[in-house]
């Protein structure tokens, strides 16, 4: 009885691991982005810049790969992982994000702002016109959830797309914000004035007023649109 009983209070974790015969391994019943991306870089040869070359590109090797990138079984029930938000880094005179699946890149060509998804190092898949930096890592997020949507469940997707909603709805905001720092707002919203733009602007944000209403109500300071940027900004390191 007492086996029992330890039996039953033994961690989920320990459970899993007594109830599985040497040779197995637990599974999730649908595979997530990382175990999806294993199989596809084994069997395609791509690589990312930090990863070793695959040794096996035979349909065991990616299948033992995808085996290797599958998340340890949890301690208890619980929904799947959801989706991360897209990592960027400096790349050339743009950026670059790498998933499971290739990269992104959003980057100033010819005079406007691109974003494009690339598999491999070698084609394009994807190539749209954005208007800004800002747009294009929007767009480039979006278009990832839509490739990793069936991975995640139904109330991760509701709030990831509650999640994309924010972002757009807070879009304006964010763009004032950015005009600020590259001195782009007109009259007392200026950043920095002068003829070589050697005075700078000595008032607090919350004073800078850029919408009033009726009777001079406040509705609009510059410090609404930075704390938006600083919102979005934080949520995208989560």
């Amino acid at each position: 009885m007492r086996d029992k009983q330890e039996e039953v209070h033994a961690p989920n974790a320990e459970r899993h691991e007594r109830a599985v015969p040497d040779g197995w391994q637990l599974m999730p019943k649908e595979p997530n982005p990382n175990m999806l991306g294993a199989w596809y870089r084994y069997k395609s040869g791509f690589r990312f810049p930090d990863e070793e070359p695959a040794v096996d590109t035979s349909d065991y090797g990616a299948y033992r790969a995808m085996l290797a990138a599958a998340p340890p079984p949890p301690a208890a029930v619980q929904e799947p992982e959801a989706a991360k938000a897209l990592e960027w880094v400096p790349w050339c005179d743009g950026y670059q994000a790498h998933t499971p699946f290739g990269s992104y890149t959003v980057e100033p060509e010819d005079g406007h702002w691109v974003w494009r998804y690339c598999f491999d190092e070698y084609y394009d898949e994807d190539r749209f016109i954005c208007h800004d930096e800002q747009e294009g890592k929007r767009l480039s997020w979006e278009n990832w959830l839509g490739r990793i949507s069936p991975c995640i469940s139904p109330s991760q997707s509701d709030h990831v797309a509650e999640i994309s909603a924010l972002r757009e709805a807070l879009a304006p905001l964010v763009a004032v914000a950015d005009a600020y720092d590259d001195n782009a707002l007109d009259d007392e919203a200026r950043k920095f004035w002068g003829l070589n733009s050697e005075h700078e602007n000595d008032r607090r944000p919350e004073d800078i007023e850029l919408y009033t209403g009726r009777g001079g109500k406040r509705l609009l300071t510059l410090a609404d649109c930075l704390a938006a940027r600083s919102v979005i900004k934080k949520e995208s390191r989560t």
